[in-house]
């Protein structure tokens, strides 16, 4: 159990209306309506042309942009346990603002596109570096036994700030059409600093402790730093509830990988071959589809964690995942087929790692939660990759995923629902 720190909260009965809680998920919150506003501009680098999509090319692109954060980010993170996470959050937005600007101007003056993947590549970087920052921080901010409902509200309000900037970025865009493509592109993306400047004034609202580190120590130098990655690996080792958790999350999360890649290469390349305006919109009912269940998960596992316990729920969704990627293997795959599938998987994936995160967080100490988050994140995005990988191997001469990775995820998914991944067995949210 984790000793109260330096900074900490005291325990409220509304958790959520905690100052403390609030300034840190206000920080959030701006960060992901930049995010929003910034890929709003960005839509026009996206691939979805009147050509078939290319499996390998989803795998690649997949690989471009999570693989280099992925490894880094562990060597990373021994940052996030030796300095400042308040500090980690200023520096970082402000970092953010710069790289970001530096993509406006390229996407504004007509650049060539690897100049702005470069720098689009940098910018998710420091973005995935920030967010483990805020899931190392938020255990300083709510009390131990509300971690789960705080996992669960984050990133739902989240992703709601991040849709609410696409649109705020999708008008921007309509409105500043006639200055030419490129340069209304420009001045969206450069809208987006803005709400990465004004995030990292709201971190300033927070005090420099506050968010940990408990103990602070001299940040290492590069030797020390791949020491920092052993000791949290070792930790890890020490800590099962966490480390099962933490597998059991990744595995969920390849399998529902494999699911969505299926999807949108079986909509695109089977069910609506030869129309990619249908293909498009099929894959957008089956996201929504998706999104509707990470928010139904947000709101079930909650409740069912105060009744029956993490690991219980843990162990239903896992149960619930298994079932879906059995289902993606052998029923046929039609469109309404893949969205009902897609809100099962959207509220097996979510409902595993809403309950995964509270676990880490409240059995790994505070001193080595940046590191192991930082983990968690590599295995999250080697999850993606490696699905995306796996549905490209085994896609036939189509394009059309065979169902071989689909019942093969199944079955691995259905075996880790016995790794130790809840500790006590008694009720706790």
């Amino acid at each position: 159990m984790r000793r109260p720190s330096a900074g900490e909260p005291v325990t409220t009965s509304v958790w959520w209306r905690a100052p403390a809680f609030v300034r840190l998920l206000l920080v959030r919150l701006l960060g992901q309506v930049g995010d929003g506003v910034t890929q709003a501009a960005l839509a026009s680098y996206a691939l979805f042309s009147d050509r078939q999509a290319d499996p390998v090319e989803l795998a690649a692109a997949a690989a471009v942009v999570l693989l280099p954060y992925s490894v880094l980010g562990p060597f990373v993170g021994v940052l996030l346990d030796r300095w400042s996470r308040r500090q980690v959050l200023l520096v970082g937005n402000l970092v953010r603002s710069a790289v970001v600007l530096v993509v406006a101007v390229l996407v504004g003056s007509d650049a060539p596109e690897v100049g702005v993947y470069a720098a689009v590549l940098v910018a998710l970087g420091v973005n995935r570096f920030l967010l483990s920052g805020l899931s190392a921080a938020l255990p300083h901010t709510v009390p131990v036994e509300d971690l789960t409902p705080a996992n669960a509200l984050t990133p739902t309000l989240g992703t709601a700030a991040f849709v609410a900037g696409l649109g705020l970025g999708g008008l921007l865009r309509a409105a500043l059409d006639d200055r030419g493509e490129a340069v209304a592109n420009g001045l969206v993306v450069a809208a987006g600093v803005a709400a990465y400047l004004l995030a990292a004034g709201a971190a300033l609202l927070t005090a420099r402790r506050a968010l940990g580190p408990d103990h602070r120590v001299v940040p290492p130098s590069p030797r020390h730093v791949a020491a920092g990655l052993v000791a949290a690996l070792r930790h890890l080792r020490q800590r099962p509830v966490a480390a099962g958790a933490l597998v059991t999350a990744s595995v969920v999360r390849w399998g529902f990988g494999l699911l969505a890649v299926s999807a949108v290469l079986t909509l695109r390349n089977s069910t609506f071959r030869g129309d990619a305006d249908q293909a498009l919109a099929a894959v957008a009912r089956f996201t929504g589809a998706t999104a509707v269940g990470f928010l139904a998960a947000a709101v079930l596992a909650p409740w069912l964690a105060r009744r029956l316990g993490r690991a219980a729920v843990v162990r239903l969704a896992v149960v619930l995942a298994a079932g879906v990627l059995l289902a993606a293997g052998l029923a046929p795959s039609t469109e309404l087929g893949w969205a009902v599938l897609g809100l099962a998987g959207g509220v097996a994936a979510q409902g595993v790692k809403v309950c995964a995160d509270a676990l880490v967080q409240e059995h790994v100490d505070d001193d080595f939660r940046g590191r192991v988050f930082s983990l968690y994140d590599l295995a999250f995005n080697v999850a993606v990759v490696t699905a995306a990988v796996s549905v490209a191997a085994a896609a036939d001469d189509r394009g059309v995923p065979t169902t071989g990775p689909l019942l093969a995820a199944a079955l691995l998914v259905a075996l880790v629902a016995g790794l130790r991944v809840g500790g006590p067995r008694r009720p706790r949210g």
